[in-house]
């Protein structure tokens, strides 16, 4: 299957661009979403989304001040990156063992180094794959541990409210019709401000009635 390079993407990278929907699947874990194509099946992510991503998340940080479910949200990315890179390096470096093709290798080796493994062509190629294969194989402890720390900051949390079900309650509180595929974060952040004020109000008024 052919594949989607980042440097051919662009990306979201304020939440006054990305929807609503492509940054609740980014949360899900899925950083493909952070493209702007409509098809995000054959796009490979690597360190370019990390990046958008942890960018994304200080901004939403800015406005929402939790701490604790932004560390959440930087780690699905920084597992997601991990793992989707742990996928896609061990086939580069079969392609650059297996390939006769110049050309192939040479983007290989391209990729490779945007997943952030540098490979210094003054040295053997092959001891410099077999440092990036141990590596990528000691990384697994780091993807273990931020795994825990994710499962042990989600536990109390409980259930919550789906995405669409958070849709249905701005709409009948504000009287909107939010659309999940076209309106912004940033709107949909606005949202919940308008209605915390229309909530503080309303108790106010309960109080002094």
């Amino acid at each position: 299957m052919d594949v989607i390079k980042s440097k051919n993407i662009s990306l979201y990278k304020s939440l006054d661009d990305i929807s609503i929907y492509r940054f609740d699947k980014a949360l899900n874990g899925d950083l493909r979403y952070l493209s702007k194509k409509k098809d995000v099946e054959k796009i490979i992510i690597d360190v370019d989304f990390q990046n958008v991503w942890s960018d994304l998340i200080n901004e939403y940080s800015i406005r929402t001040k939790n701490n604790t479910t932004i560390r959440i949200y930087l780690l699905i990315g920084e597992i997601s990156y991990l793992e989707s890179r742990n996928n896609v390096v061990p086939s580069l470096i079969n392609n650059i063992i297996k390939s006769k093709d110049e050309e192939i290798t040479k983007e290989s080796i391209d990729h490779i180094n945007r997943w952030g493994f540098p490979i210094n062509s003054e040295k053997s190629i092959n001891e410099e794959l077999k440092k990036i294969m141990i590596a990528i194989n000691n990384s697994h402890t780091k993807i273990k541990r931020k795994t825990a720390e994710y499962k042990d900051l989600t536990k109390d949390k409980g259930s919550q409210l789906t995405l669409i079900q958070q849709k249905l309650k701005l709409d009948r509180h504000l009287g909107v019709k939010i659309d999940l595929k076209k309106d912004t974060v940033s709107y949909w952040l606005a949202c919940w401000d308008e209605l915390e004020l229309l909530t503080s109000e309303k108790r106010k008024s309960l109080s002094n009635g």
